[in-house]
């Protein structure tokens, strides 16, 4: 009598488990609103930055919380982005938690790279790519792509800041410096 519990409960467990990853597939990266160009997309589960996924696996928001038509421009050399009015508002009003808000860079809706919204009042370090959201004021609304503490080695010598995506979408709409 029990083999046909076990072989019915192993069944049920394949049958969530398929179920499971039919869901994340259908919700990730390949959304019908994604917009097109750069944006910065939130990811959708609360990921902690130091735990953040495969690129080819994130699961992100079902909108991006920064896109092209949110910056002013994007300087090349230093990684700095000039807000908008929204842009700053939006960035202004993001909740940063202690241990970073885990983010991904995007070109027509494909994850080039992943980092984390940071403060400053944070005493924990990240090793990857941060953007403080304390230092952006009304005044001088722009924010930094930056590399993280302590030295943000797991590069391997490629800054994927620099990657060409961003800088052919960026002066596509004629955003990039």
């Amino acid at each position: 009598m029990r083999k046909p519990y076990i072989l019915f409960l192993i069944i049920s467990i394949i049958g969530l488990v398929s179920c499971g990853i039919s869901q994340l597939n259908s919700n990730s990266i390949n959304h019908p609103n994604a917009k097109t160009g750069f944006a910065i997309y939130l990811l959708a589960s609360d990921s902690r930055p130091q735990q953040l996924p495969l690129l080819s696996h994130l699961v992100l928001e079902q909108d991006p919380l920064l896109a092209a038509d949110d910056i002013m421009y994007y300087h090349k050399a230093t990684h700095e982005i000039e807000l908008t009015t929204t842009g700053y508002e939006i960035i202004h009003n993001l909740q940063v938690p202690v241990h970073g808000k885990a983010f991904a860079i995007c070109i027509d809706g494909q994850p080039i790279y992943t980092g984390a919204f940071w403060a400053d009042y944070s005493s924990v370090s990240y090793d990857g790519i941060i953007i403080n959201t304390t230092q952006v004021i009304k005044g001088n609304p722009v924010i930094q792509v930056s590399l993280g503490y302590p030295d943000s080695t797991y590069f391997h010598g490629t800054d994927p800041r620099s990657d060409p995506r961003i800088f052919q979408a960026l002066e596509a709409v004629g955003k990039l410096k």
